[in-house]
């Protein structure tokens, strides 16, 4: 026995009573009753998309026309992927809106440390280039021209030490000194005493021992 209830509309109570008695009949306990319920799929007002490598690559593209249109501050390759994917979740006619939350603003933070690192380390090398840049002239077909040299080409190819090797001169420090004089050596002083006054001792024991061989 096949039973079809339409979900979109509420049964009448006698029916399902009907419906139940005629399965509790004894008649009926060999056979099988299938119920198919209908009922209408409700749609999503706002569903929620997957950012995908196409959505993230479309919101990136939109967030970057949004970006030359308005008047804001830059956000870095870490706030963008951020705002992409928050944006590729979005439906597809939802308005590029710049996020406002602590992960994005955190993100902000860390990319303004990473282009100021960024700065810094161009910053060295520029001036580490300019350092070891030594200009040079050579002549050719009768004419000096100058020609910017890298110091450090030149020591790598010829085998050389990574430093300069003619120093700065520069005078000599000499310290001053004390003027020298003679002091008193403390510790002889106690040695020599303590000899003398073993060799007094040894000299008193050899007049003894003569005294006594005399018969004094």
């Amino acid at each position: 026995m096949l039973i079809s209830v339409n979900t979109n509309r509420v049964p009448d109570d006698d029916r399902v009573f009907n419906l139940f008695q005629q399965w509790a009949n004894p008649k009926h306990q060999d056979h099988r009753f299938y119920l198919i319920l209908y009922a209408t799929r409700i749609k999503k007002s706002n569903p929620i998309h997957q950012a995908t490598a196409a959505r993230m690559a479309r919101a990136t593209r939109s967030i970057s026309d949004h970006l030359q249109n308005v008047t804001s501050s830059p956000v870095g390759p870490a706030s963008l992927d951020y705002w992409a994917t928050v944006q590729a979740r979005q439906p597809d006619t939802a308005p590029v809106v710049r996020p406002d939350n602590e992960a994005f603003r955190q993100l902000n933070f860390i990319d303004g440390k990473a282009q100021r690192h960024q700065q810094e380390v161009a910053a060295a090398s520029d001036a580490a280039r300019h350092e070891y840049t030594r200009r040079i002239h050579v002549r050719l077909n009768g004419v000096s021209v100058p020609i910017e040299l890298d110091i450090q080409e030149v020591w790598q190819s010829l085998g050389l030490s990574g430093y300069g090797l003619r120093p700065p001169y520069r005078d000599r420090v000499l310290a001053p000194t004390d003027e020298p004089h003679d002091m008193a050596d403390v510790d002889l002083e106690e040695e020599d005493a303590e000899m003398d006054k073993m060799l007094k001792l040894k000299l008193a024991v050899v007049k003894e021992n003569e005294n006594e061989d005399k018969g004094f």
